[in-house]
């Protein structure tokens, strides 16, 4: 009997607002499209500041920003259930999982498994603009008091904190990057860029035995 393949694993990295989820959702389509089944994990539906030692993020940023005390049990767990080829019920097994992940290869389980590193590189500060647009600002209208309030504690803890802590991710990621893209670039190309990277580790695989 012939064992199943171990899915490929590509990591996208980047801070909040590079792009990755729209990378992500744009790659799995592409590759189901070229009949290779992807299942994708997202690194914020896992965790939040809460899971760093004592949700302290000024503390771990000047203990020097360490990605592995960042603990996500429950996304190891998911990801090693899709590498058993485990999608759950009425999927299929996984030829790809994509997995958005800030820090690429810089965090345990993901130094190991990461077969394919890619990093969307932003400035910080049109990665905080395109998040503000994003979850804050109407389309629309005028914001109001609340949101006015929520946009000023965005921008005060980017003031105090955030800057720092996007330079610290965006400093690990790119480290241990295979492909880095440009995220200023359209998305268009920024797929296509990462799907040609992903289909050649494909093709580089050894022949089942």
């Amino acid at each position: 009997m012939t064992t199943p393949r171990r899915p490929l694993v590509v990591v996208v990295s980047g801070s909040s607002g590079a792009g990755k989820s729209s990378l992500v959702a744009a790659l799995a389509t592409a590759l189901r499209t070229g009949g290779h089944p992807a299942a994708t994990l997202h690194f914020d539906d896992f965790t939040d500041v809460p899971d760093l030692p004592g949700g302290d993020l000024v503390g771990w940023l000047a203990r020097g920003a360490t990605p592995a005390e960042w603990r996500t049990p429950a996304m190891d767990a998911a990801l090693a259930d899709l590498l058993a080829g485990d999608a759950g019920p009425g999927s299929a097994a996984p030829g790809v999982v994509l997995v958005e992940e800030p820090f690429g290869r810089a965090r345990p389980p993901f130094d190991v498994a990461a077969d394919l590193s890619v990093h969307l590189r932003l400035p910080p500060q049109v990665a905080l603009a395109r998040r503000l647009l994003r979850e804050l600002v109407p389309a629309q209208g005028s914001l109001d008091e609340a949101g006015v309030a929520r946009l000023r504690h965005h921008l005060d803890r980017f003031v105090a904190e955030g800057n720092a802590l996007y330079e610290a991710v965006e400093a690990v990621a790119l480290a241990g990057a295979d492909l880095v893209l440009d995220g200023l670039q359209d998305q268009r190309t920024v797929t296509e860029q990462a799907l040609s990277a992903a289909t050649a580790r494909l093709r580089q695989r050894p022949a089942d035995p």
